[in-house]
């Protein structure tokens, strides 16, 4: 049946056409899940090793039993994904070092610097992006304490949570102790570990999870006095925020969105926020840090609601606290 089949296709046609499908197939896994996704390195490394001892060993046999010679590892596409998953799985520090090089080098030298590295098919402008994704070089989980309720404001990915574990235990809580965690929107790095959860109420997106039985809700909603949640879309369309009403520091944002940022490797895993006196924070998922600029568009799903969402916010706010940057002072504040 096959030889039939093929020996009506020319065979240059053939090469063409599987040379298009190869392509459009490596064009697809970029763009719509190595280009969105907030990988680990160790999470990179693995899907690196998948394309490589898997999908293309098996697109090389399909070629050669219809008569095509493979041409993966010399196709465009195929080696702007490789080169980014190589670039994603790089240490953090080398990738940390790497930035800061690059970022002061003219494109093409940066260029230089990146094919030494075994990473090709990436350019300068892309391989800031892909490093801007990266989700174990910075996180944040923010819990916020009550006189009754202690609330997680997002929980990591897989790999901290040992760390989350110990990070409680240092402000005297427990696992069971948690009784609200919130999953500012559904990335890995905002969601891994929701397992040590079970006893929690987990609001994410529409849905509230309630001793396993899921409910739907209306913003706000009230967690705690003082504290609401806010629907916030722009990054996805299920983002969320937190306010915290009258604390020492007034209106306190955290919003964790993948932006680009001055200090994006300093590392701020756990503040702990107290309900205290005084004015409003905020906390959710639409910023980085203060000097995000305009670069949170190349990774916004829906940048103009984003960024209505990003000046309601600058509006309310005295401070924020970001998902992958540390909390800093709204110098719109309309309590400044």
């Amino acid at each position: 049946m096959r030889q039939s089949v093929i020996s009506h296709v020319a065979q240059a046609s053939l090469e063409e056409l599987f040379k298009r499908m190869s392509a459009a197939l490596a064009t697809v896994i970029t763009e719509e899940i190595v280009d969105v996704t907030p990988f680990s390195a160790e999470g990179a490394a693995q899907m690196l090793f998948d394309m490589e001892n898997g999908l293309i060993p098996v697109l090389s046999h399909i070629f050669t039993r219809c008569g095509v010679t493979p041409n993966m590892y010399y196709d465009e596409a195929f080696t702007t994904l490789l080169g980014s998953l190589k670039l994603l799985s790089l240490p953090w520090a080398v990738v940390t070092l790497l930035r800061e090089e690059i970022e002061q080098v003219p494109d093409e030298i940066a260029e230089d610097k990146l094919f030494e590295m075994k990473v090709y098919g990436v350019d300068k402008r892309r391989a800031k992006n892909l490093i801007r994704l990266r989700s174990d070089i910075e996180k944040q989980v923010t819990l916020i304490r009550t006189s009754k309720v202690n609330i997680l404001v997002d929980c990591g990915d897989p790999w901290n949570g040992d760390e989350i574990v110990e990070k409680l235990s240092s402000h005297g809580l427990q696992k069971q102790d948690v009784h609200v965690v919130i999953v500012t929107h559904g990335h890995i790095d905002h969601c891994g570990n929701l397992s040590l959860f079970p006893d929690a109420t987990v609001y994410m997106g529409g849905d509230i999870a309630f001793e396993g039985k899921p409910s739907t809700w209306r913003d706000p909603v009230a967690l705690a006095p003082k504290v609401e949640l806010r629907r916030c879309a722009g990054h996805t369309d299920h983002d969320l925020i937190a306010v915290v009403n009258d604390t020492d520091k007034g209106c306190i944002v955290v919003a964790g969105v993948k932006l680009f940022c001055s200090d994006f490797f300093s590392y701020i895993f756990f503040s702990a926020l107290p309900a205290m006196s005084n004015h409003r924070m905020f906390l959710g998922d639409i910023f980085e840090c203060a000097n995000d600029g305009e670069q949170w568009r190349e990774v916004s799903r829906y940048p103009e609601q984003q960024e209505k969402s990003r000046s309601e916010i600058l509006s309310l706010a005295d401070w924020i606290v970001p998902g992958h940057g540390p909390m800093f002072k709204n110098e719109k504040s309309r309590s400044s």
